[in-house]
């Protein structure tokens, strides 16, 4: 196993055959320390794996009074099987922020659905969205009820440094997400100047390179140099304007040092991506209301998990 792109859908199908195997035998306690992290890395990966699935057509909302789609309804509570101390220690995001994600991504579906039918989203729908946007936009880490405690007149002082600026990247990450996959509509206010993808850009960009500053400069970190995961940098770097590429450049070739087998095909995606939006832009004819990118994964029929 050396981080290969190809790796990621054999890690997300065995996470769902084990679980299958462990609750069809009953011999796994559901909240056992093994079963519980093998849950939580399940969650987070298939959350993320789900943003760049390229081969979904849409989701059609409820017309019962429920209010609530079945799918959102299940994504977007929080879920007591995960342990949101491994979240933050491995991964760098809470399990409010992936809820955000996952919410985003099954609204961005419904969405889709309307969108592929040439009809307007329901009022329902249009709601939902509005009340999710403003959830993502409020998020603090003084929100978080459950996050690792830190020293911080020791070395846990950095640590804690590192945790939020990954949470702080995550979050800035998402409300790119938010802002290109689920675009205002005419009938709601208009948001503050602060929601401009390009400002969110530029903050998870000063947001990861401080943490590979911090990890260069530390001797207590020195000796256990990780990736940071690649979603935030991912989603920021392929909205990128032209102007603002060369920072990534930088930032990707920090990636490329720790040598993971999937970072080095993810920037050779980003610069593909790059080329794509370049042609599309030159030409004044964007193809679909949806990112680029995504337009770009599906022509090109590739797969990637940004982790």
């Amino acid at each position: 196993m050396e981080g290969s792109m190809s790796e990621y859908p054999l890690h997300l199908e065995a996470f769902k055959q084990m679980n299958y195997m462990s609750t069809a035998a009953n011999n796994v306690h559901p909240t056992s320390r093994l079963r519980l992290f093998l849950q939580t890395a399940f969650y987070l990966q298939s959350t993320l794996s789900d943003t760049t699935l390229n081969t979904q057509t849409g989701i059609p909302w409820p017309s019962n009074d429920s209010g609530y789609s079945k799918e959102f309804t299940e994504t977007s509570n929080l879920n007591c099987a995960i342990d949101d101390h491994v979240l933050q220690h491995t991964y760098g995001i809470t399990h409010r922020l992936v809820v955000g994600v996952r919410s985003i991504t099954i609204l961005f579906w419904h969405r889709l659905y309307y969108e592929n039918q040439s009809q307007a989203l329901p009022a329902e729908l249009v709601g939902v969205i509005s009340t999710i946007r403003k959830h993502v936009r409020a998020w603090d880490v003084t929100m978080e009820q459950d996050l690792l405690s830190f020293d911080e007149k020791s070395e846990g002082g950095l640590m804690k440094q590192v945790r939020d600026l990954h949470l702080c990247a995550f979050h800035h990450a998402i409300q790119i997400y938010l802002l290109t996959h689920l675009p205002q509509t005419s009938c709601e206010s208009i948001l503050p100047a602060s929601e401009d993808v390009q400002f969110h850009v530029d903050q998870v960009a000063a947001s990861l390179l401080q943490i590979e500053k911090l990890k260069y400069e530390s001797r207590l970190l020195s000796g256990q140099r990780t990736a940071s995961i690649m979603w935030p940098g991912f989603i920021a770097a392929c909205e990128s304007s032209p102007n603002s590429r060369k920072i990534w450049c930088r930032w990707w070739s920090h990636m490329l040092d720790y040598n993971i087998g999937n970072i080095e095909l993810l920037w050779q995606t980003v610069q593909d991506i790059w080329h794509f939006s370049d042609e599309v832009e030159s030409t004044k004819r964007i193809p679909h209301n949806i990112p680029l990118w995504r337009v770009f994964l599906a022509q090109a029929e590739r797969t990637i998990l940004p982790l």
